[in-house]
């Protein structure tokens, strides 16, 4: 930017150099010495320069262009053009410009307004591409942010997408799957105890199912009208083998085996009957009902194993969707704090780009300017 103000300058004395050695001498003055006291005052709310460097590279492209134009040694040009600091206070800096040409030459007084043309152009070129670079600085910065916001928010939706693989459910608060990991946690503790509570009960009907079985059958077995039965089913089944025997001899028929075969099971039937009433009678119609009771327990606890484990299932899932939603705040609280920085950013540019179109380069004053032939 410094360059900027020195190349304007340059441009400027060059011409000036070029047009006062072609030029009639009555176009020029008569001044031989010329001194320029400089007051340069910037914007308070934008950024100065480097006061020393600006004053040496003005200085010294001032000294190079002249010797290079007139044929002065640089040491030569030293002596016939300085630039000095004189005081730097809070935005405003004072420079003071000294020209005196060699013997016979004239025109220092152009000399000198040429230079400070040069300058203030300089100066209004470098403060407007100061603003421009501010802007670019800002343009990037909200660039970065607007990209690093996007990221954010690109990740946060597949974190979405895989919590609702996970859950089956649209995306959900961290708190909203902690009180259903809770809820269903519970479900599954009284589930773990209802099901302890029905296995450990069908222990004790099947206990006492045999135990009751075995008191009945020998009950049974002391029954006489029971024995008495069992004897005639044991004569009907011998008579059974004997009318076989004579059928395959030709000595029965098959329609005397057919009614032998009904006898006995006529007298099979009643003998289930008489065990049967026997059992009841001695309490056998409790044990129908621990049967019942315990056909009634099994499909209970089919069920609730089944509830058990994809309520397990569910729960591990849960679990680690826990996870990824302890991610997804930590994301969101990323994203809101990039989208304020975001958002500053924005601003910053919209209020430089307004700075930019509306820049105000630094002002300067021509504080004092004697022109002299000696």
């Amino acid at each position: 930017m410094m360059r900027r103000i020195v190349a304007v300058v340059a441009v400027l004395i060059v011409g000036h150099l070029v047009r006062g050695g072609e030029a009639p001498a009555r176009d020029l003055s008569d001044a031989r010495r010329s001194e320029r006291l400089l007051q340069i005052t910037w914007n308070p709310n934008g950024p100065m320069p480097g006061i020393d460097e600006l004053i040496y590279r003005i200085e010294r492209t001032i000294l190079e262009e002249a010797a290079k134009q007139r044929g002065w040694t640089y040491e030569q040009a030293r002596g016939y053009l300085q630039v000095h600091h004189v005081k730097l206070t809070g935005n405003t800096a004072e420079l003071d410009l000294f020209i005196t040409l060699p013997e016979g030459q004239k025109g220092s007084k152009e000399f000198a307004d040429t230079i400070v043309t040069g300058i203030r152009r300089g100066l209004a070129d470098e403060a407007r591409e100061r603003a421009m670079i501010r802007l670019r600085h800002a343009m990037d910065a909200r660039d970065d942010a607007k990209e690093k916001a996007g990221k954010l928010s690109a990740e946060m939706d597949a974190l979405r997408e895989e919590l609702r693989k996970i859950t089956g459910r649209p995306y959900t608060t961290a708190e909203g799957v902690r009180l259903s990991v809770e809820k269903m946690g519970q479900e599954q503790q009284a589930l773990e105890l209802d099901l302890m509570a029905q296995s450990a009960r069908r222990k004790a009907i099947d206990r006492a199912i045999a135990l009751e079985t075995d008191r009945l059958q020998q009950l049974v077995k002391k029954d006489p009208i029971a024995d008495e039965l069992a004897k005639v089913v044991r004569a009907r089944e011998q008579e059974l083998v004997r009318i076989r025997q004579l059928r395959d001899t030709a000595a029965a028929s098959e329609s005397d085996v057919i009614k032998a075969e009904a006898t006995l099971a006529e007298a099979m039937a009643r003998l289930l009957e008489r065990r049967e009433a026997a059992m009841t009678a001695a309490g056998g119609d409790v044990l129908t009902s621990w049967n019942r009771e315990l056909l009634n327990l099994s499909v209970d606890e089919a069920e609730k194993q089944m509830r058990y484990k994809v309520l397990t299932e569910r729960l591990d899932r849960m679990a680690e969707a826990s996870k990824l939603l302890d991610h997804m705040e930590q994301l969101q609280a990323e994203r809101s704090s990039v989208q304020k920085v975001l958002e500053e950013r924005v601003n910053d540019v919209a209020r430089l780009e307004m700075q930019a179109m509306n820049v105000e380069p630094p002002s300067l004053v021509v504080m004092a300017a004697p022109d002299s032939k000696e």
